[in-house]
């Protein structure tokens, strides 16, 4: 299930928050199928499957640490880290659909998103939002004052 916080304070005290996901990328253990997928889909390359490198849309073998934002947070995303909570504040439009898809924990505070309108549970600010519960939208409006 995936997992998503929109106020910090939420945020359980045993989990740490990272921020940078190019920084935290190297240490993540990749998932073969689900990596196929996503760099597929994000970044219209392939992956190798050596866990190290993919050939992107021009045909060029590239290192997986020029995978785009969105496709290193999806991939970070797709295990869950019991004691991990991703900013996605800069995760691109095209993987919001991607997210019910991962197990892990995240963090946001300035998207409007659906997320359940595919028959997943979504757990939300600590409460689960199953399949079929009426209003899934969670409008998520940045503080202007």
């Amino acid at each position: 299930m995936f997992h998503l916080y929109t106020d910090k304070s939420l945020i359980p005290s045993n989990m740490v928050l990272i921020k940078d996901i190019e920084a935290f990328f190297p240490r993540i253990a990749l998932n073969e199928g689900f990596a196929c997928n996503i760099i597929s889909d994000i970044d219209s390359g392939t992956y190798n499957r050596d866990n190290k490198t993919f050939i992107d849309r021009f045909g060029i073998t590239m290192h997986l640490k020029d995978l785009s934002t969105t496709s290193k947070l999806l991939l970070a995303l797709y295990e869950g880290n019991l004691s991990i909570v991703f900013d996605i504040t800069e995760i691109g439009s095209n993987g919001w659909l991607h997210l019910t898809n991962c197990n892990g924990y995240a963090y946001t505070r300035n998207y409007w998103l659906d997320l359940c309108n595919d028959g997943t549970n979504v757990e939300y600010n600590g409460k689960v939002m199953l399949a079929g519960e009426a209003n899934y939208e969670m409008s998520i409006i940045e503080d202007m004052l």
